[in-house]
């Protein structure tokens, strides 16, 4: 029996901050740590390896990393979470792959499986997810149903990081 929408929306919540408890920053959003950013483009320029990207021992991942994380949980939760609910990490991609953003779907369609193809963010919403659907965005702390996927666009505006939100191709 699938889980009902309020349900996967607490869990992607509680999914968000366990994820966001161990990875605190994340280094490309820089309109909300610039400082944090600083440091961490002068570690990459001084060549100090400590300092890495989606590292945890650092506190920092960006968007993939915090998915992944959050994959990881879902699938070896004691409590069987995924016995209950499916998940599947999105990527979108800037035309020329240079930039991407990835999120977590928690879904209740076992044969959920899009096909890439050129889709902008609400396009895929629309065209692959139902009412129920969650998008899990743990990169900018976000949780929205699927049909809402302009007001998680709006909500990234606040981290000034909505473009990533309007790529057009998803693999």
């Amino acid at each position: 029996m699938p889980l009902p929408k309020e349900k996967k929306v607490a869990l992607s919540n509680a999914l968000i901050k366990a994820v966001r408890k161990h990875i605190f920053f994340s280094p490309n959003i820089d309109s909300i740590w610039p400082l944090l950013y600083q440091q961490y483009q002068k570690s990459i320029l001084l060549g100090y390896s400590h300092y890495l990207p989606d590292n945890l021992e650092s506190h920092t991942g960006k968007c993939g990393a915090l998915s992944d994380m959050i994959c990881l949980l879902v699938k070896n939760s004691p409590m069987k979470i995924s016995d209950e609910i499916k998940f599947m990490k999105v990527t979108f991609f800037k035309t020329d792959k240079t930039d991407n953003h990835s999120l977590v779907i928690l879904h209740d369609n076992s044969k959920f499986i899009p096909a890439s193809g050129h889709y902008s963010f609400c396009n895929f919403c629309g065209k692959f997810l139902g009412d129920t659907d969650i998008i899990c965005d743990p990169w900018i702390w976000k949780t929205s149903l699927a049909k809402d996927c302009l007001s998680h666009i709006e909500y990234a505006r606040k981290f000034e990081v909505e473009s990533y939100y309007s790529m057009i191709q998803f693999s």
